[in-house]
């Protein structure tokens, strides 16, 4: 991962997360994001899981245009060829 903790606004790959969906880094000043990471996930099963976790709210419409990035919640993902590295965010300290 790498560290952008202290960023304005999340990435699809880095350690910020806007968890409230206001396009802002909620965890800016954090020295510490603990998030899990799952590998080469299907798009059609990264939005599943952003929309169960996160809601329909901080999740891309299911309408959306094919590898548009979820930047919104706890779920992220900004998928490539139909696939995507998804990142979950569980605390930061």
């Amino acid at each position: 991962m790498a560290a952008n903790f202290d960023g304005n606004t999340a990435l699809a790959s880095d350690g910020a997360f806007d968890l409230d969906g206001d396009g802002k880094n909620d965890v800016q000043g954090s020295p510490c994001v603990i998030e899990a990471v799952i590998p080469g996930v299907t798009e059609a099963d990264a939005r599943i899981l952003s929309d169960r976790l996160d809601g329909a709210s901080l999740s891309i419409a299911s309408g959306a245009a094919a590898n548009t990035a979820d930047l919104k919640g706890r779920v992220k993902y900004a998928p490539s060829g139909g696939t995507a590295n998804v990142y979950i965010y569980l605390t930061h300290h």
